[in-house]
């Protein structure tokens, strides 16, 4: 088992919709799932450092107004698209955050995203980590 810290940013454009993004089939954590961008800490970065780079790397966004929310403790497995697998414990740091934009340019860790008013998160297939950051925030 690999222990990691992860930080995951629930990102609203100046509509009040949140970015989400969806996984390809075959690799990832939560592969085909949708989700709210994020990753690992890296080495000499802060939590909110890593969330910027993160962020940026994944979806070309710029954010803004970084605040903390929550975190939480998961067990999950990461799919490799070499056919192996690695199972994970994740510490998941949540933060809130605005982007000034919503013209995305994706990396390959995503093949689709959206940008979804909250009303409507209910009619997406989200992994169970997202899920409960939006249970957790009173949004599903």
């Amino acid at each position: 088992m690999t222990y990691r810290t992860v930080v995951n940013g629930v990102i609203r454009n100046p509509s009040g919709e949140i970015f989400i993004c969806k996984k390809p089939a075959d690799r990832g954590i939560f592969p085909g799932q949708w989700a709210i961008p994020g990753g690992g800490i890296g080495t000499n970065e802060t939590a909110q450092q890593s969330l910027i780079r993160e962020i940026t790397e994944e979806t070309g966004l710029n954010i803004t107004n970084i605040k903390p929310l929550f975190f939480y403790e998961l067990q999950t497995t990461k799919y490799h698209p070499t056919e192996t697998k690695q199972d994970l414990q994740l510490t998941v740091l949540v933060y809130s955050a605005n982007s000034n934009s919503d013209k995305v340019i994706l990396d390959h860790e995503h093949e689709e995203y959206a940008w979804i008013k909250p009303a409507n998160l209910g009619k997406h297939n989200f992994n169970p980590a997202t899920k409960k950051t939006f249970k957790q925030m009173g949004l599903l």
